[in-house]
């Protein structure tokens, strides 16, 4: 795009006054570059269609987020009364998976058994105060 602009007379682009583009940084930088005098607007058309992508993308989240809710009330009502989580085997997962990442990989088998078995022990945690 710059080529092109550079190509017209410079009278031509002397007279530009204002250009309209999309919101792409490839036409902004053509424009300030070849007529630095401009105006750059941007359509407006681009922003709506901009705006409603998110608002779309929202519907849909939100539209998941009913669903799955609609789906599992029974068991999410019996958490509200409960307060029972799994937040114990979640952490325990992570552990285990932070282990492995920590190592670059395991050559042998049994030495990650080992290593996250040591990792996941509430006593190497320091939870227990051996005596």
């Amino acid at each position: 795009m710059t080529d092109w602009l550079t190509a017209r007379p410079a009278a031509w682009r002397e007279q530009v006054q204002a250009v309209a583009i999309d919101t792409c940084t490839v036409f902004k930088a053509a424009v300030r570059e070849a007529l630095p005098q401009a105006m750059l607007v941007v359509d407006h058309f681009h922003v709506v269609q901009l705006a409603n992508r998110a608002v779309t993308e929202v519907r849909r989240q939100l539209h998941r987020l009913a669903t799955t809710i609609e789906t599992w009330w029974p068991e999410i009502l019996a958490f509200l009364h409960t307060g029972i989580t799994n937040a114990g085997s979640e952490g325990t997962n992570r552990v285990i998976k932070t282990v492995a990442r920590n190592a670059y990989g395991f050559r042998n088998p049994e030495n990650r058994r080992l290593r996250t078995r040591a990792a996941i022990t509430r006593r190497h945690r320091g939870h227990l105060n051996p005596a």
